[in-house]
């Protein structure tokens, strides 16, 4: 076994986020292999890459690779993350004893070994923004069920009155049945005709059993399976007041690369979140994703719009 294995999926400019998860996971002490399934073109950043095995391959240090695995399918990248994991697992690195999935506009807080021991505790997940919390008996959680049986799922044990964010997943392989389980949900839905392919997150009102479907579906899985958890609050995304020291997760649009800060607080009354301020932290060293004078430019447009983001709210 050669430890743990970490992919994600991008397309367009999410490179940026992709170059800032490494540059956070290497801070981290990570040591291994960053899959990254994209569409369209490998990041100008990972030019001085090379063809390798079974994919381009970008050197970030001398334990910390970049494999870009270019994918032909034509979902929108929320519905294909089960189905790339465990491509990694089974096929890219079948040698990797844990495997972990991190959204492109993540990135780590904290030292790679909390990972590493956390997945030693169960099936590692983090608590949503909007809806951490869903009861046992919401109406929502209750049509899921119904919709597992009618597939043939047994759902005969106790599960916890949680709601996942789908940004994150961590496992060892003994695990790995929930991502199966994820697939092949995702894989029914589509078969069903419930799930729009095209570039869209979301599928209708929250009213609708799986509005979200990736994230829905993941926590069906989640109820459906055997597996042990280990769950962190919404604090390990940052979703919190004050945040917290795992992750810090960019969830709202525009993204962290694309924000003219100053105008967001003018203009939207909004100041810079955590997730903004911790994506700026990890784009220079020791992968470049700006020049310098634009990654200043970016600094100052950040300070000054936490300062006027702080007279709004006062």
């Amino acid at each position: 076994m050669t430890g743990s294995a970490i992919c994600t999926l991008f397309e367009g400019d999410y490179h940026y986020g992709v170059g800032a998860l490494a540059n956070s996971l290497y801070k981290g002490g990570f040591e291994g292999t960053l899959w990254a399934g994209y569409r369209g073109e490998v990041p100008p950043w990972a030019k001085s890459g090379n063809m390798r095995g079974n994919g381009y391959q970008f050197q970030v240090s001398d334990k910390f690779d970049i494999s870009f695995v270019e994918l032909k399918t034509n979902r929108h990248f929320t519905r294909y993350k089960p189905h790339f994991m465990i491509r990694v697992a089974e096929e890219l690195e079948r040698s990797c004893e844990n495997i972990f999935y991190f959204d492109p506009d993540i990135v780590s807080k904290c030292e790679w070994d909390f990972y590493r021991e956390w997945v030693n505790q169960g099936v590692a997940l983090c608590l949503d923004s909007d809806y951490p919390y869903m009861p046992k008996s919401h109406p929502l959680r209750l049509k899921w069920i119904e919709y597992a049986r009618s597939k043939g799922y047994n759902i005969d044990k106790e599960f916890e009155s949680h709601y996942y964010n789908a940004g994150f997943i961590g496992l060892k392989l003994e695990n790995r049945k929930i991502i199966t389980i994820w697939r092949d949900l995702i894989e029914i839905f589509i078969k069903d005709g419930e799930i729009i392919l095209e570039d869209r997150i979301k599928s209708g009102s929250r009213t609708r059993p799986f509005s979200v479907p990736d994230q829905d579906l993941l926590n069906l899985a989640a109820m459906v399976s055997d597996c042990d958890f280990s769950i962190v609050g919404p604090s390990g995304m940052d979703f919190t007041r004050g945040g917290g020291y795992v992750m810090s997760h960019a969830t709202l649009s525009p993204k962290p690369w694309e924000k003219n800060y100053v105008k967001y607080s003018v203009v939207d009354g909004k100041a810079p979140s955590l997730a903004d301020k911790n994506f700026w932290k990890y784009t220079q060293s020791p992968i470049n994703l700006f020049s310098k004078k634009d990654y200043l430019l970016k600094k100052i447009d950040l300070k000054i719009g936490s300062s006027l983001g702080r007279l709004t709210r006062s």
